[in-house]
C-alpha cells in the first residue's frame, strides 16, 4: 500500500502480452480476463489504485533457442502462421487479433522473455517486466509484485556480481551445482532478479567493478585466482564493499589467499557429520541466534531459540570448517552456522562415504572440537557505513539441487548485505484483540451464565409458556 500511494496521481499502465503458442497462454485469453486476470489478480491492487490503465496486446511466436522446432516437428510441412491458425481454431478464438511476430517484433522483443505470459508495467516512461511463473500459483506474489512497484519508484537497483573465469558456480545454467534457480532465472519466482536486484558475472581479469555494486560474490573457484583478480577483490574488500565467499573442502588454498586480510581460514580437511539417515559429508549445522539478524523475516528463529534452545539447519553436503584469527580485530566475527556440540569432525584424509562410517583417526591428523563454525559474518565500521561479508565453507548450500532445503536462508544472506532494502519484507504480525480483555474469574462468570443461568432461563420460559397454553 505504502509503495502504491508513492505513485500518487501518475498513470500506471500495464500490458498483458499473450503468446497463442506460448506458456501460460489460457490465463491471457480475452474470456479469462475480468474473472482470473483484473478480479483475481489485480483487484487488491485496484482497491488502492483503481485508475490502473489496462492494456493487451495478443500474438503469436515460439523461442527457437528453447523450442528446439519441437513445434515443426510436430506440424512437418506447416508454417508458423498456419500452426498459429490451427492453434486459434482450436480454442476458437479469433485470429486476425493475434499480431505476426514480425509485427509484435517492431512493437517489443519479447525474447528474453521467453514469449511466455508476462506483464509489462510503465511508469513516468519507466518501464519494468512482472512475470509470472510455471508452478501451481502462476501469478507473481505480493514480494514479486512489490519488487516491481519499487523498481519503478527507485530505478537504481541493488546490483550483484558474481566473479567469474575460474569455474565458479554459474548464474544461468540450471544444473544441479549451479546458482540460476535463486540468482538470474527469470522463470524462478523467488530468484534475485525477481525480487528488485539486478545479478550479474564479471571477469576481474579484464574488468573493473562498477563503484555501484552492492555486493561482490565469489562462489567456489575451482582454478587459482591470478594476482590481478586477488588485488581487485582486497582492494573492494579495502574499500568498505560488502562481500560474500563460498568455498568448499579439497579447495581451500585457493579462496584462502583472499580471505587472509579478514582474519578468516578454511581448515584444511573435510568436516565429518555422522547420522543415521545421511553419508557422513552431508553435515546438517544448525543456524545461530545471530542469523536470526540477517533478515526480518528470520525473526522466528531467534523466538525458537528462546523458548526451545533450537532452531533449524541448513544441509551442507561438503563442508569445510572456518578459524578465526584470535589477533585480527579489523571485524567483528560471529558465527552463522555452526555444528552441534561433539558430534562432528574434520577428516584430514580422504572421506570414503560409499561403505561403513569412517573412524576418528587422531595420527592421520583428524581434529575434534567441541564444535566447528561453517559460515561466518563480519562486520566493521568503514566510510560512515557498516561492511557485510559472509564466508561459508561450502558453496552447494545454494545451488539448484540444494535450494528447496535451504532457500529460507540464501535470500537473507543477499538481502543483509543490501541492509535489507531488498527484497520488500512481507511479515504480516498475528493481530491483537484489542477488545477483549478477560480475567480468569470473568471467563468462569460467563462459563456460569452461558451454561447454566440461560439454559435454566430458556427452560423455565419454556415451560411457562406451554403451560398457560394448555390451560387456554
Amino acid at each position: 500500500q505504502e509503495l502504491i500511494r508513492a505513485t500518487g496521481d501518475s498513470t500506471l499502465e500495464v500490458t498483458l502480452y499473450t503468446n497463442l503458442l506460448g506458456p501460460g497462454r489460457d490465463q491471457g485469453l480475452p474470456e479469462n480476463r475480468n474473472a482470473i486476470y483484473l478480479a483475481g489478480f489485480w483487484e487488491p491492487y485496484l482497491r488502492f489504485k483503481p485508475d490502473i490503465r489496462f492494456k493487451y496486446e495478443y500474438y503469436y511466436d515460439v523461442d527457437a533457442a528453447t523450442n528446439d522446432s519441437l513445434i515443426y516437428r510436430q506440424n512437418p510441412g506447416k508454417t508458423l502462421a498456419e500452426i498459429a491458425a490451427e492453434s486459434a481454431d482450436l480454442i476458437d478464438a479469433d485470429f486476425s487479433k493475434y499480431r505476426s511476430p514480425e509485427e509484435m517484433r517492431k512493437i517489443i522483443n519479447l525474447q528474453p522473455e521467453s514469449y511466455r505470459l508476462v506483464m509489462r508495467l510503465t511508469y513516468k516512461g519507466r518501464t519494468e517486466f512482472l512475470r509470472t511463473f510455471e508452478d501451481p500459483f502462476f501469478w507473481p506474489d505480493l514480494n514479486n509484485v512489490s519488487a516491481v512497484f519499487k523498481r519503478l519508484l527507485e530505478p537504481e537497483a541493488p546490483k550483484i556480481y558474481f566473479v567469474n573465469g575460474h569455474l565458479e558456480r554459474s548464474i544461468y545454467k540450471t544444473g544441479e551445482r549451479e546458482y540460476a534457480v535463486h540468482t538470474a532465472l527469470k522463470g524462478s519466482r523467488g530468484a534475485l532478479v525477481n525480487l528488485g536486484f539486478d545479478a550479474d558475472t564479471i571477469d576481474l581479469e579484464s574488468q573493473d567493478l562498477p563503484a555501484h555494486t552492492t555486493a561482490l560474490v565469489l562462489a567456489d573457484p575451482k582454478t587459482p585466482l591470478s594476482k590481478v583478480v586477488q588485488n581487485k577483490i582486497t582492494s573492494w574488500i579495502d574499500a568498505g564493499g560488502n562481500f560474500l565467499a563460498m568455498g568448499k573442502p579439497g579447495k581451500q588454498d585457493i579462496l584462502n589467499p583472499v580471505l587472509q586480510q579478514l582474519g578468516v581460514q578454511l581448515m584444511t580437511g573435510q568436516l565429518v557429520g555422522p547420522t543415521f539417515d545421511e553419508t557422513p559429508d552431508k553435515v546438517r549445522p544448525y543456524i545461530t541466534a545471530a542469523g536470526s539478524k540477517l533478515s526480518p523475516d528470520l525473526w522466528w528463529i531467534k523466538q525458537s531459540l528462546e523458548n526451545r534452545k533450537d532452531t533449524l539447519r541448513l544441509l551442507m553436503p561438503g563442508v569445510a570448517a572456518l578459524s578465526f584469527d584470535k589477533d585480527s580485530n579489523a571485524f567483528h566475527k560471529q558465527a552463522l552456522t555452526q555444528t552441534d556440540h561433539n558430534r562432528s569432525w574434520l577428516k584430514a584424509g580422504q572421506l570414503i562415504i560409499d561403505s561403513t562410517l569412517p573412524a576418528f583417526d587422531n595420527l592421520a591428523g583428524d581434529r575434534k572440537e567441541i564444535s566447528f563454525i561453517t559460515t561466518a559474518m563480519l562486520t566493521r565500521q568503514i566510510r560512515n557505513k557498516e561492511q557485510r561479508i559472509i564466508i561459508s565453507g561450502d558453496a552447494d548450500f545454494a545451488s539448484n539441487g540444494r535450494l528447496g532445503a535451504n532457500y529460507f536462508m540464501v535470500l537473507p544472506i543477499y538481502s543483509w548485505m543490501d541492509y535489507n532494502r531488498h527484497p520488500i519484507h512481507m511479515t504480516r504480525t498475528e493481530p491483537k484483540d484489542i477488545w477483549l480483555n478477560t480475567s480468569e474469574a470473568g471467563a468462569s462468570a460467563i462459563s456460569t451464565i452461558y451454561v447454566w443461568i440461560l439454559p435454566v432461563l430458556l427452560l423455565l420460559t419454556a415451560t411457562i409458556l406451554l403451560i398457560r397454553r394448555k390451560r387456554k
